[in-house]
């Protein structure tokens, strides 16, 4: 849909990124290994600090800082809960299921061939769900119906 502005040029509703080189990528500006955010300094974090304790509001220090008065309340009672300044390290994504038992799943699906998701399942050892089982599959693009 599209939307008249004042001077009668065209804008689009929805400006969503897109990638006319490779519209098969998943995400489009940066590499998924490439963090979007780095943290903020230690040395702002101190001058924040600073500042609230001079008797600035969140807002203040938001507008003063160029941040959002969100994370200068979130800094200042973490702050005041735990005593930390500096930025957490970045919690590690879990691998996905079908990357940590690919071989496994491979040597299942290759076995008997009337096997039913239950008893790929029974076969792997693994507490994992049908539809867990089911979505590593498909990631894997793993057939494992013969006729």
């Amino acid at each position: 849909m599209r939307i008249q502005n004042s001077r009668n040029r065209p804008l689009e509703r929805f400006q969503v990124p897109y990638c006319a080189f490779a519209p098969d990528l998943t995400y489009c500006g940066f590499p998924p290994t490439e963090p979007r955010m780095k943290p903020f300094s230690l040395d702002l974090r101190e001058r924040v600090l600073a500042d609230h304790h001079a008797g600035l509001s969140f807002a203040d220090l938001g507008r003063k800082y160029t941040t959002s008065a969100e994370w200068v309340r979130k800094f200042i009672r973490r702050h005041e809960a735990t005593g930390e300044v500096a930025a957490r390290p970045p919690i590690p994504k879990r691998v996905p299921f079908h990357r940590r038992h690919e071989s496994a799943l491979r040597a299942a699906v290759a076995g008997p061939p009337d096997a039913t998701r239950a008893a790929l399942r029974a076969r792997l050892g693994l507490p994992v769900s049908i539809g867990t089982l089911h979505n590593a599959l498909r990631a894997l693009k793993l057939t494992f119906k013969k006729n």
